[in-house]
């Protein structure tokens, strides 16, 4: 980074005060460019001022990328009660199960998420990867062939 750009960075962070898009927009920037630890403090900074989807959704990647998994299941699952009908929301969280090999909660996050969206190919998906990742290979494949028919 030059020192231009630290100071364009410092300027921002500065000026963010209490407004909730700039300091997710920060914490946006920081993720995109890699800065796990940054984007952390600045999503946290967010949150004090505003507990949206979209702030818990983004620690929740910035987590991901660390891969602390215990902190990024938290993440998501609160961004899933702040958004309980998303099937990105649902999908996200049941990922992070599976990054942490907890293969039956993303199987109980994707069978909640079942009720609400029963004909989606993308988490029919995960619930064949889920499947797998616990051997069961008749379900699995079960699983797989209801996404080629949805």
């Amino acid at each position: 980074m030059t020192r231009q750009h630290a100071s364009v960075e410092s300027k921002a962070s500065q000026y963010a005060g209490k407004d909730a898009a700039i300091l997710y927009n920060i914490a946006l920037f920081y993720l995109e460019a890699g800065r796990l630890d940054d984007a952390i403090s600045a999503g946290q900074r967010t949150l004090a001022v505003e507990k949206s989807y979209e702030v818990r959704n983004l620690l929740g990647r910035a987590y991901s990328a660390k891969k602390d998994w215990p902190n990024a299941i938290a993440e998501y699952e609160q961004a899933r009660r702040l958004s309980p009908y998303s099937e990105q929301a649902i999908f996200d969280l049941s990922q992070a199960h599976m990054m942490a090999q907890d293969f039956p909660g993303a199987i109980a996050v994707l069978e909640a998420g079942r009720k609400v969206h029963d004909k989606s190919p993308q988490l029919e998906l995960a619930f064949g990867v889920a499947y797998y990742g616990q051997r069961r290979f008749a379900d699995a494949v079960d699983r797989f062939l209801r996404v080629m028919q949805l």
